[in-house]
């Protein structure tokens, strides 16, 4: 069984976590721009894109069977990207810095990372 699986289209919508690039640092900004690429990797793991979800050209959502985490897997107007639940206003997936701003917090980053090099080698990439 697959570490990830796919749920009903927008089951884990919410707002963009982050680009491909950021969890997958080994994809040239060419590459994790690709939308196509991308399409084909996600499709060859999860089968065909369901409807499009809001603003998006394509859209999964995946849950993560080890650690239960939700997320979308899409590509809209800034590429393809990630995106998360919001609870209470929060993004789950965040976390307040030292400096006040936010950013992905570990175990996010992990599973996106996981996720997408997953996908890239179904779509036959170096990630």
């Amino acid at each position: 069984m697959d570490r990830f699986e796919r749920l009903p289209p927008g089951a884990a919508g919410g707002t963009k976590l982050c680009g491909r690039q950021a969890v997958n640092p080994a994809l040239s900004v060419r590459e994790a721009f690709d939308e196509e690429h991308f399409l084909a990797g996600l499709k060859a793991r999860l089968g065909e894109p369901g409807p499009p979800v809001a603003d998006a050209r394509y859209s999964y959502s995946v849950r993560d069977r080890d650690t239960g985490m939700t997320f979308e897997a899409y590509c809209a107007q800034s590429g393809p990207s990630y995106g998360g639940e919001v609870l209470a206003g929060q993004v789950a997936a965040f976390e307040r810095t030292a400096e006040g701003g936010f950013r992905l917090r570990q175990d996010a980053r992990e599973v996106l990372a996981a996720f997408d090099v997953w996908v890239e080698a179904a779509a036959g990439g170096a990630g």
